[in-house]
């Protein structure tokens, strides 16, 4: 009986740290918090060796600049897009001041080939 306790309790313990966000998430989050840092060096093995080449640090400086002046990065959620081509995925970036759409375009080795992130337009209120 204290062997099962001890196993659930293990079993518990692991299934708490697992988490809910899928890979894409997962890797959607960390290249946008490395953009937040200023800092590409730990997601560099992310991108294809094509993408690698057109990230410049004032590129991705004045990016930072314009990230960390929205607040508090509150994460990245997966979005269904319609007709949404193959190895890409769309995700809602938020931020405490706004929403971004963010953009992850994968090669067939599943490095990142391309992307993206823009302020998504507010809705229009209604007249």
């Amino acid at each position: 009986m204290k062997r099962a306790m001890v196993g659930l309790a293990a079993l518990a313990l692991v299934l708490s740290g697992c988490s809910t966000k899928n890979r894409y998430e997962r890797e959607a989050e960390t290249i946008t918090q490395a953009v937040i840092a200023n800092n590409m060096v730990p997601v560099a093995g992310y991108f294809d060796s094509a993408a690698r080449a057109t990230i410049t640090r004032v590129a991705v400086a004045r990016l930072s600049d314009e990230l960390n002046g929205q607040g508090k990065f509150e994460g990245v959620t997966e979005a269904q897009v319609q007709n949404e081509a193959p190895n890409t995925h769309a995700f809602d970036a938020k931020f405490e001041k706004h929403m971004y759409a963010e953009t992850l375009v994968l090669d067939d080795d599943g490095k990142v080939r391309e992307w993206h992130i823009h302020m998504k337009q507010a809705a229009a209120a209604p007249q």
